[in-house]
């Protein structure tokens, strides 16, 4: 088992950057991982004194699936968010600076909808970042799983839709939920698996078109007695990982 791609998700909600290596840190996310949410008019975040809230509060792929087509990168060191919209232009905007940001809002805007009310606003918390929930976990899938869905589906599944930090091959579709409990290695990091994770509408977008093209809940539950997909997992020893590590289960 191994590997096989790392990705985060700058901003809340939007498509991913792939990543060739990562720094893990024991009881941290994946860094840079949501690090910016965008918050709509009707949210209860507070830049002056922001903190964790919940889902809810942002702009979410569940309820504005056009924001899946939208490829995200960030530059850590500057501080530039470059954005390719649905039509492949890039957009690139500095969050130090004000009018950047709402440049930023006007263009996500028209993907937004009655549901997601504008005008919207990048959240941040500064040292942390804006999971659906108030832990510090990443996302571990299975390309077999994938697969599986993929064929009891009818549709060729971007890997996307599913929004996972690190995808794996060389197991058994499923096999990763008998790893609940139990703790994994990739390369010389040391990760413990805690839980399945429960899906929700956002993985009913269709990641190129932006439109719902399945149910994806409803037909996990049905074809599979679940709506699980993939796993989460904490970290427990620092160290990088990349692509071709291979992967070792523990316990």
């Amino acid at each position: 088992m191994q590997l096989t791609d790392i990705y985060r998700y700058p901003i809340k909600g939007m498509a991913p950057e792939s990543l060739s290596f990562a720094e893990l840190e024991v009881g941290q996310p994946l860094a840079g991982d949501r690090k910016f949410a965008l918050a709509h008019r009707a949210s209860d975040y507070n830049a002056i004194d922001p903190v964790w809230v919940k889902r809810s509060n942002f702009v979410v792929v569940a309820l504005t699936p056009k924001l899946a087509t939208i490829a995200t990168r960030y530059d850590d060191a500057t501080g530039v968010i470059t954005v390719t919209d649905h039509q492949g232009a890039d957009h690139s905007f500095s969050v130090s600076k004000p009018e950047d940001m709402i440049r930023f809002s006007a263009l996500i805007e028209n993907y937004g909808g009655a549901a997601q009310p504008a005008p919207y606003q990048l959240a941040h918390i500064p040292g942390g970042n804006l999971p659906d929930r108030d832990t510090q976990t990443l996302s571990l899938q299975s390309i077999a799983s994938h697969d599986a869905v993929c064929a009891s589906s009818g549709i060729e599944l971007s890997q996307r839709r599913w929004r996972g930090n690190l995808w794996c091959d060389g197991l058994a579709a499923w096999e990763e939920f008998s790893w609940v409990g139990k703790e994994i290695s990739i390369g010389t990091v040391r990760l413990a698996v805690t839980e399945r994770i429960e899906r929700c509408a956002a993985t009913s977008a269709n990641t190129v078109s932006g439109e719902r093209d399945i149910n994806m809940p409803s037909h996990l539950s049905t074809h599979y007695g679940h709506r699980d997909f993939g796993v989460l997992c904490k970290i427990l020893t620092d160290g990088r990982i990349e692509p071709g590590n291979k992967i070792q289960v523990h316990g």
